[in-house]
């Protein structure tokens, strides 16, 4: 497995939570930028919005808009990944005359848990940090080569379930934030920690689009219900170099690919 790789994933993930704040600027109802409080004069005869003392003319000092509110969300959920198709490569070392050539790996459902933090905007977007731990079941594996002009598949033992972990920076599109049901959209970016039925594990680029509706059901605690599809960049279970390692099978050119329907309690303080 890649530990460098899954590292600098988690890194940029978290460097991209950290810029939430950035979007929480207050800016004025002009759209010229980030608003600030108005400049107060004092004196006699000062005229102006803002200005204090005798004789001042004008407006109450304005307020900067709010910035928005921080939020926690759990979930939990089910999920079905597609089936895993990889090439097969052996260490020339074994002199295998006929070894498999592919892996197919055929998942079916499983349960997901999510942990978030957020923050809501009054612009209708959110940007959170999202945790989500995947355990989907696995069907069956089959390693399909060719002796001559036969094609052989073979079952493959292996775990009966295997798991898949996320960490992603998200951000939602929030839709009739004042109807009863709030539609919205996101799409997320992070990474992906992989362990197949078999034990091999590795991490990846990962992304995700969502699609869900929300409706409040009490004071600023939300019931989220959404359709999530993850798709990672291809796996590699195995060494890089046959000659650096003690494995001697290498298993790539695949993605992790699936299907999620979750829901969430989202607070929002």
């Amino acid at each position: 497995m890649r530990f460098s790789a899954f590292n600098s994933i988690v890194a940029v993930v978290l460097c991209l939570s950290g810029l939430m704040p950035v979007f929480a600027q207050p800016y004025n109802s002009e759209g010229a930028g980030p608003s600030a409080q108005p400049t107060r004069s004092v004196g006699p005869g000062s005229v102006g919005p803002g200005s204090v003392g005798p004789g001042s003319v004008g407006k109450a000092p304005l307020k900067a808009s709010p910035t928005g509110s921080l939020y926690v969300r759990a979930g939990a959920g089910v999920i079905l990944p597609n089936t895993l198709d990889q090439d097969l490569s052996f260490d020339p070392v074994l002199g295998i005359a006929s070894p498999p050539t592919s892996r197919e790996t055929d998942f079916g459902p499983g349960a997901q848990a999510a942990f978030a933090v957020g923050f809501d905007y009054p612009s209708g977007t959110r940007t959170e940090l999202e945790y989500r731990y995947s355990s989907p079941s696995v069907r069956e594996v089959l390693e399909v080569g060719a002796e001559g002009d036969i094609d052989v598949v073979t079952p493959i033992l292996a775990s009966n379930t295997t798991s898949a972990q996320f960490l992603m920076a998200n951000i939602f599109f929030d839709f009739n934030k004042k109807g009863c049901i709030k539609p919205f959209l996101g799409v997320g970016v992070g990474g992906a920690f992989v362990r197949n039925g078999l034990g091999d594990r590795d991490s990846a680029f990962a992304y995700q689009g969502r699609a869900g509706f929300a409706t409040e059901i009490g004071d600023a605690l939300f019931f989220d219900v959404e359709y999530i599809y993850t798709r990672t960049r291809d796996l590699v279970f195995g060494p890089e170099d046959f000659s650096e390692s003690d494995e001697t099978v290498l298993i790539n050119g695949d993605a992790f690919a699936a299907s999620s329907v979750m829901a969430s309690l989202r607070k929002r303080f």
